[in-house]
């Protein structure tokens, strides 16, 4: 038996973690701070095989600042900070 993680949308969770100590707004997760140098990449379910390597050269390419291969849209579907932070 096997455990897989996943969301309940079930997409991906990718990204750097928002600021917990954030108070403004939150209907633009791109311009939220995140913690400097934290980032998670989890919830890839059974479709991990398939996920994987987007998913780190996704990481990749945020960690390090060179262009994201996904659009922005995308980007916000896979954020962490999608869901309210007081939830």
């Amino acid at each position: 038996m096997g455990w897989r993680l996943l969301s309940p949308d079930r997409l991906p969770v990718l990204g750097g973690l928002v600021d917990p100590d954030y108070a403004g707004r939150d209907d633009q997760v791109r311009l939220m701070p995140r913690l400097p140098g934290l980032a998670i990449c989890t919830a890839l379910g059974s479709r991990g095989i398939g996920w994987a390597a987007l998913c780190g050269q996704v990481l990749a390419s945020r960690l390090s600042g060179a262009p994201v291969p996904l659009e922005a849209g995308l980007l916000d579907a896979i954020d962490p900070a999608r869901w309210p932070l007081s939830a």
